[in-house]
């Protein structure tokens, strides 16, 4: 009799115990997305927030630029790429200086392209609103609605020594090229002489392979934030170019009316 009260006893400890449990679930395994996918994604998404600003007549129209879209009306591009339209069309030299605020921009979307080439029937157009030489950076608003594109934001997160810079462009004219490559280094230094008077700005040096037509594009880190906009790159060794910070960036939007 005891030895049947003590088989019933563990019994039920054993039935309670697995009453007790049977809420536990196990826990999710979080989904990793494997590195290629998600270079893909942060291609595509460049992509689709970049426009190439382009210049030449009907048939001949090119890009010489690129610009980043940080809202639904408003481009960011390199002080010097809002100058080469400009200069163009007024035949001005590199030795005068010129100010290109007010000037007129022509623009196409990551959309427009036709198998990845510039549509020769239309072009955006959109007006040089803020310029500040000195950090090489402009401001362009586009003056009416525009094909659908993309958005990407600034960072808010720090930026370190050997992230991920993911960077679209039109080097030598290929146009919504994707590179990558690392944060090198973060400088003080100074950048193309454009200003009279040429100051130290905070400077994100990068591995990825830029080149002509890469200036005023966006270099992204692996969120799909804005970290930088493509300044210059040096000769003297490859693979070595220069974005502007985004500290620059923000104090710059900061300074500027978004309207």
């Amino acid at each position: 009799m005891r030895f049947l009260k003590s088989a019933l006893v563990s019994l039920l400890i054993l039935v309670v115990s697995a009453g007790c449990c049977s809420t536990v679930r196990p826990t999710t395994a979080p989904v990793v997305v494997p590195e290629n996918i998600k270079n893909a994604q942060l291609a595509k998404r460049a992509q689709e927030a970049t426009v190439a600003l382009v210049m030449g007549p009907r048939g001949e129209k090119a890009p010489y630029c690129a610009g980043v879209w940080i809202d639904e009306k408003h481009i960011l591009t390199a002080a010097h790429c809002a100058e080469i339209l400009g200069r163009a069309v007024f035949e001005s030299s590199e030795e005068e200086q010129y100010n290109p605020l007010g000037d007129i921009a022509a623009f196409v979307n990551h959309s427009d392209s036709i198998s990845g080439e510039i549509p020769q029937d239309h072009v955006w157009l959109g007006i040089v609103k803020r310029v500040d030489k000195q950090k090489d950076l402009a401001l362009i608003q586009s003056v009416s609605e525009t094909s659908p594109h993309g958005v990407i934001k600034l960072t808010t997160n720090e930026l370190n020594i050997g992230e991920v810079a993911h960077i679209v462009g039109h080097p030598v004219g290929f146009t919504w090229t994707y590179t990558r490559g690392v944060v090198s280094a973060i400088r003080e230094m100074q950048g193309p002489v454009l200003a009279e008077q040429a100051i130290k700005s905070k400077i994100v040096q990068v591995s990825a392979p830029i080149w002509v037509g890469n200036s005023g594009g966006a270099a992204i880190d692996s969120d799909g934030k804005l970290i930088g906009i493509c300044s210059w790159i040096t000769l003297k060794a490859p693979h070595i170019g220069f974005l502007i910070h985004r500290d620059e960036i923000q104090k710059f939007l900061k300074s500027s009316i978004l309207k």
